[in-house]
């Protein structure tokens, strides 16, 4: 009997010994690792994350586990819960590279850009020659538009690598956008099947302050068989961190041709995920008449894309007419380097060939392509083809072919 009990408790300890055994070979972290990333890329972030802390419970020290999960939470929007995993990686390990830059990623996303820099400036303070990092602290410089700081920054690139394309365009990019002052000349035709061509001709200054852009504008136009001037000024102010405004005042003695006065007033704010939004009003008078328009925008960067839709609330005493344009802008090697298409609905308050107040209650289809192209460092070409069906009494309508030029100088 002794003997029995001897070798159950013999048979216990075997099997109680082996099931930890077997558990301990057969919890691979490793292969659970490659389970959480494909399960990432399903987008099933709850069962990848979910394995991630399996792993972790066991693993603590499995720093590339630890970054993945905090990655996940920053592609979430769990900004808190990813700078924890983040800063118990760098604690143990302060030169992990993987961790840092998605340390700084965390800080950019969630528009903390101030930590994001002194995460960065760390950084390459022990790793100076880190050429994907400085791109990142370019971006940041750009943001707070330090320009000259950012083309320093790329010229530290190039003694690096000579060759780096993308510093070189980068470099030109920013000579651009450093520059304080600009002046344009555009010029702009609309053919018509049975009536005369008519013409826009301006000209604008622009300058750069700490307090926002400023604009001064002269439009000349013929149309109808009427010539005349118009004269304008735009203002941009920044209000606040992430909000700014639009500002608009124009004048004109050409009755028929422009609005006597014209007013416009936006409220800009940028907010996350690159995205931005406004609210605003265009109000213009005329000899005879006064118009309000209220209007908004919507816009969001995907990648090199630019989407914007805006669109324009008119109330009359006929009723309210509504209006839009909807904007697709592809980014090449630069802000200032982009192809646009757009699409308009109705009549816009903000297209200078237009005189609101005989068509704002009429319809009207156009579709515009446009180019605009940097050249010889500080001149900018832009061009553009329209066509627009445009109903101008009720019930009759007619084509429109329109093609514009520009050229600018920055300095």
């Amino acid at each position: 009997m002794k003997f029995r009990y001897i070798f159950i408790q013999i048979l216990i300890i075997i099997y109680s010994t082996s099931g930890i055994v077997y558990s301990q070979e057969t919890f691979d972290p490793d292969s659970l690792f490659k389970n959480a990333i494909s399960q990432s890329k399903a987008k099933d972030y709850d069962k990848a994350i979910n394995t991630c802390k399996q792993i972790l419970e066991r693993y603590p020290n499995y720093n590339d586990v630890r970054t993945y999960l905090g990655t996940m939470y920053s592609w979430n929007n769990r900004y808190d819960e990813a700078r924890a995993e983040f800063k118990s990686v760098l604690d143990r390990d302060a030169d992990d590279r993987d961790a840092t830059i998605a340390a700084i990623n965390n800080e950019l996303w969630s528009d903390n850009y101030e930590t994001a820099l002194k995460i960065t400036n760390d950084w390459l303070a022990k790793k100076n020659n880190d050429i994907d990092v400085i791109f990142v602290k370019i971006k940041i410089l750009e943001h707070f538009e330090k320009y000259k700081e950012a083309i320093d920054e790329t010229i530290k690139i190039l003694t690096i690598e000579s060759d780096n394309k993308k510093a070189i365009i980068k470099k030109k990019d920013l000579k651009l956008q450093n520059a304080k002052n600009s002046i344009g000349l555009t010029y702009n035709v609309d053919a018509y099947k049975d009536n005369t061509p008519h013409h826009l001709f301006y000209a604008d200054y622009s300058r750069k302050t700490p307090l926002g852009s400023v604009i001064g504008r002269v439009n000349y136009a013929e149309r109808f068989g009427n010539k005349g001037y118009q004269f304008e000024a735009d203002a941009y102010p920044r209000y606040f961190k992430n909000t700014y405004g639009y500002v608009n005042f124009g004048y004109s003695e050409a009755a028929g041709l422009f609005p006597k006065y014209r007013y416009g007033f936006d409220v800009y704010h940028n907010f996350p995920k690159a995205l931005e939004a406004s609210l605003g009003i265009r109000y213009l008078i005329f000899s005879s008449s006064e118009v309000a328009i209220y209007t908004g925008h919507f816009g969001k960067y995907l990648g090199n894309y630019w989407l914007s839709l805006r669109p324009f609330i008119t109330p009359g005493n006929t009723g309210t007419s509504f209006s839009g344009i909807f904007q697709i802008r592809r980014y090449f090697s630069s802000s200032k380097d982009y192809m646009g298409l757009s699409f308009g609905l109705g009549s816009s308050p903000d297209d200078k060939r237009k005189y609101f107040d005989t068509v704002s209650n009429l319809a009207s289809n156009k579709i515009k392509l446009e180019y605009n192209k940097p050249f010889a460092t500080f001149w900018i070409f832009n061009i553009n083809a329209a066509y627009e069906n445009e109903e101008y009494f009720p019930s009759k309508f007619r084509d429109i072919y329109s093609v514009g030029i520009g050229i600018q100088k920055l300095f």
